[in-house]
Parts: structure tokens; sequence; C-alpha cells
């Protein structure tokens, strides 16, 4: 624990002192704040890869290969639209249950991360029905909503996957998961994370639009959303509903067909990403 808050500490205090230097390029105080964040990133527990329980849970872009081609695409295609906008907080919502956004987030982050001078932060919202630490193995005493409460710090709550991946998952909170995420200490909290290790991308897995009003209350903290879809399940109708809802509270970055078997599914789908 001391370790973690020594690490917090010294990147603050590094970006503050790189703050006061202003824009005046490369500097021993710039450099001292890069090994600062570095080390507050290195103090979260590192989680080997269990390659056999990845690929039974349909995360494979943890690795370059022809089963993380459609990620890797779709990694380069939000890069495209998101960096030139500045765009780094992207929600990954879905119309319904069951249309797969918590395994394309991961698989997301995952490809994300394989880009070395990118840090990727993947925070789990759905508050209501978690599955990322199931996915990927995780102890469930890391627990995201611990932090959101103020309850605990981060590191304590999350794994690192290498040096540049960290995934905090989070355990079922039973009942006022809408209040939860629309409470200002919550946005707070969550602003303080981002502040303290400075990803380059933050995936929030969402809970599904139509449980609750969770993602309702939350899309205005976030620069764009994702909006994930299951072919053969999800209706044109609820792709439509979802999308103008979504556009409502934030930039729609583009819709993503999951669960395609067959290529005739895909002319279905005007609008798929």
């Amino acid at each position: 624990m001391e370790r973690i808050q020594s690490a917090l500490a010294k990147a603050r205090a590094a970006r503050q002192g790189q703050t006061r230097q202003g824009d005046q390029g490369a500097t021993p105080q710039t450099s001292k704040a890069d090994k600062a964040l570095r080390d507050a990133w290195m103090a979260v527990p590192e989680v080997r890869l269990n390659r056999k329980r990845l690929l039974k849970k349909r995360v494979t872009a943890f690795e370059s290969g022809r089963s993380s081609a459609e990620f890797d695409r779709l990694r380069t295609r939000i890069l495209s639209v998101a960096g030139p906008k500045g765009w780094r907080k992207i929600a990954i919502v879905s119309p319904s249950a069951q249309n797969g956004k918590s395994t394309v987030a991961t698989n997301l982050a995952f490809s994300m991360a394989r880009h070395s001078h990118r840090n990727t932060l993947l925070m789990e919202l759905d508050l209501r029905r978690p599955s990322i630490a199931a996915m990927l193995g995780l102890s469930p005493a890391l627990d995201l909503s611990r932090v959101l409460e103020g309850k605990g710090e981060l590191a304590q709550n999350a794994a690192r996957f290498g040096s540049n991946l960290i995934v905090a998952p989070s355990n079922a909170v039973r009942g006022g998961t809408a209040e939860l995420l629309q409470d200002p200490s919550t946005v707070d909290a969550i602003d303080a994370v981002i502040d303290d290790y400075q990803p380059s991308i933050v995936l929030f897995d969402m809970p599904p639009m139509g449980v609750g009003d969770d993602v309702i209350g939350f899309l205005d903290q976030v620069d764009c959303a994702l909006i994930v879809v299951a072919a053969g399940t999800t209706t044109l109708d609820q792709i439509d509903a979802c999308e103008r809802e979504v556009a409502q509270l934030t930039n729609v970055l583009g819709v993503v067909l999951n669960k395609c078997r067959f290529e005739s599914q895909v002319s279905d789908y005007d609008d798929y990403y």
C-alpha cells in the first residue's frame, strides 16, 4: 500500500513540476514525470496471461494473428476517428444484454495494448452484471466499485497485463447502481484515476442501454460511445433507438456488428461499424 501511494505521490508531484516548466520541450523534469508515471503503472500488480482460458472465453486479441484481425481493424478505425479529435474516454454500450459488449471491450483493450507506446485502461462500469473478472480469471477481491465509493485505491482493485494495460473489474452492486454512477463523487473518483495514471485510452464497459438508467446518467462524462449489437438478435429498430439515445448524450463513434457467423447477415445492417 505504501509503495502504491508513494508511486502516485511522485507521479503527481512530477506532473505539477512539469506544468510549471511550461512548453519548453524535453527537460529533466519531463523525464522525471515519465519515470514517476511508469512507476505508478508498475505498482499495479501484474497478472500473467492464461492463453488457454482467454481463448475459451473468446478473448483473442492479446496476440497478433488471424483471430485478432477484426479487433485490430476496429482498433485502428477507432483511433483514426478518436485520435484527431482528442477523444480518449470511450464507452462501450449495447441496446440489450447478451450482445457481447464486454467481450468486445476486453478484446479491444488487449488490441490497443499491443501498441507499446499507448497505455490503455479498461474500467468495468457494468455494476449490475459484471463479467470481466470471470472472463480473465481475476480475483474477486478486485473491485472497481470500491474505488468509486472512495473505499480503496485503483492499484489495489485492478490488474496489469504487460506494461501498458490495466484492467479494473467490478463486483455486482446490489441496488442503486444508477445513483452510484451519477454521483458527483464517482465522477471525481474516475477523474482522479485518469489524472493519476494518464492513460492514452480509457474504455468503459457500460451496462446495456435497456437496463435501467445507468448509462444515460453517465454518458455525458465520456468523449464518445461505441455501440455493440448482435447479429440475428438485435433488431434494426433497437439499433436505431439506441443510436439516437446515445447521440443525445455523447458522440457516436460507430456501431459494431458482433456474433456475425455468415456474411449474408451483414447485409441486414446498413450502419454497422
